[in-house]
């Protein structure tokens, strides 16, 4: 009876053991502060078991714990694993959430394979579940998922065959946004050692053991292999090294920041020559930033992109290139700077004096209006996208179009002349724009390059009877 006794002390000391290296870790990353409400997702696994018991250990007087448990639609012995967390959560007094989805449909209807689809569905109910639960009362809620030591070395040596940067060796983080992963840093043995010091059962998902699935084919044939003729710490080793990433990722994010605010943008242009001065490791960084933020996505973005924009700032003349969701890069003038595709407004190129004007590409972008004039000069508009001319100088039919070879602007009063190709290049627009550039002209006169140069011979004066307003709208409405 003494010997019984001691060891279920020792086994009592060891799960609390096992408890305060969750605590401290959920600590060490601020994972759930006094008062948080925490909905764990349990799929009936030894692992998400493995948590709930666990967080319903430490919730007490701390934090308000729920589950949630998302039935896939995708085998047969799903209503038994929903059953079974239905009645675990039910005698540790836990509510509980049951969500169905339909993870083969979606699949099908997205292209995609079912295990992708099935984690899209998984993540939004559970996020829907929140939303729902956050409604009642309020407050801060966490959503914790029971990945493992072992899941994050799988992370990690997945993202490595697949081709990955840095922030893609960090693996899984402790934290993401509103989801929690307490048990991190336990392996799997740990977790099958609680289980078992507390006579907790749990459902075994047969698909776990198909290796046509890459993750699993990792976990069953790779890792044993590297375990018994490498290391035998193979995924602890793994598990730190992606601790080592995360850190290394999130100091060069802080550099990032810092850098591309040195790239002098000016609303979409980019200095070419403070590009060049950066590290190059630092610079393709910094570019994969300015290129995401152009296309709004980065998964489809890849290195071969980012060496395409490093051509582009070493080159000389002027030099542009194609890249996905319709964006086009172009190096002119020691400016980087991007179009979209959009037929409408493109983004700004940089003017001769370092401001910068938007490249009107279609007609829909000027409104004009015939106004009557008082003759009150001082009523004339100063805006630089709105323009007053003199409606009874304008001796032909008004067109919106691209220039023609021998158009030109007076530049004052006394007769000057310009060419309009000579206008263009002395204000350093980009040649790669100028042939689609949208013009309001009559016969060989331009009347106005918004935000550059108004023709001095359509001007009005005290004697104009009738004004022609043209507005150049610089966003698109």
């Amino acid at each position: 009876m003494k010997g019984a006794a001691a060891a279920m002390r020792q086994g009592n000391q060891n799960q609390q053991g096992l408890l305060r290296r969750v605590e401290d870790y959920m600590d060490q990353h601020e994972m759930i502060r006094r008062g948080d409400r925490v909905l764990a997702g349990v799929s009936g696994g030894a692992d998400s078991v493995c948590l709930l018991s666990v967080l319903h250990r430490l919730s007490k007087d701390c934090f308000e714990l729920r589950a949630v448990h998302v039935h896939h639609g995708l085998r047969s012995s799903a209503d038994e694993d929903a059953e079974f967390v239905k009645r675990l959560c039910g005698r540790l007094g836990v509510p509980c959430t049951v969500v169905r989805v339909d993870a083969a449909s979606y699949a099908a209807r997205h292209g995609m394979g079912t295990e992708e689809a099935a984690r899209i569905l998984r993540y939004r109910a559970f996020r829907e579940t929140a939303a729902q639960w956050k409604n009642e009362d309020g407050g801060r809620i966490r959503i914790a998922t029971a990945h493992h030591r072992e899941d994050q070395a799988e992370t990690v040596l997945f993202h490595l065959c697949r081709g990955s940067s840095l922030a893609g060796l960090a693996g899984i983080r402790p934290v993401r946004d509103d989801v929690i992963h307490p048990l991190l840093e336990l392996s799997r043995r740990d977790i099958e050692w609680w289980l078992a010091e507390n006579r907790l059962s749990y459902c075994t998902d047969e698909t776990n053991a198909d290796t046509a699935y890459a993750r699993n084919y990792l976990r069953h044939c790779i890792f044993p292999l590297l375990e018994e003729h490498v290391n035998a710490a193979s995924a602890e080793h793994f598990a730190q090294a992606s601790d080592d990433a995360r850190s290394a990722e999130e100091y060069l994010r802080r550099e990032t920041d810092r850098a591309c605010a040195l790239a002098d943008n000016r609303d979409g242009t980019w200095s070419v020559p403070k590009l060049l001065e950066m590290d190059a490791y630092l610079r393709r960084r910094v570019l994969l930033e300015i290129l995401s933020g152009q296309t709004g996505h980065r998964k489809d973005l890849s290195r071969g992109h980012i060496r395409i924009l490093e051509e582009l700032l070493a080159g000389s003349g002027s030099r542009r290139a194609d890249f996905p969701y319709g964006v086009t890069a172009w190096c002119e003038y020691d400016r980087l700077t991007f179009l979209t595709a959009d037929a409408g407004l493109q983004k700004p190129a940089a003017a001769a004096d370092g401001h910068c004007l938007c490249i009107p590409l279609s007609e829909n972008q000027y409104e004009v209006r015939q106004l009557a004039f008082s003759g009150e000069m001082g009523g004339i508009p100063a805006g630089q996208y709105t323009k007053w001319f003199d409606y009874d100088k304008i001796g032909s039919f008004l067109v919106f179009r691209t220039r023609k070879p021998g158009d030109r602007i007076l530049l004052d009063e006394k007769g000057g002349h310009k060419l309009l190709s000579r206008v263009l290049i002395d204000e350093k627009i980009p040649s790669s724009v100028r042939d689609r550039m949208i013009f309001p002209c009559c016969g060989r006169d331009v009347l106005w390059v918004p935000g550059l140069r108004v023709n001095a011979q359509y001007k009005v004066c005290p004697a104009t009877h009738t004004v022609l307003q043209i507005r150049f709208q610089a966003e698109n409405s």
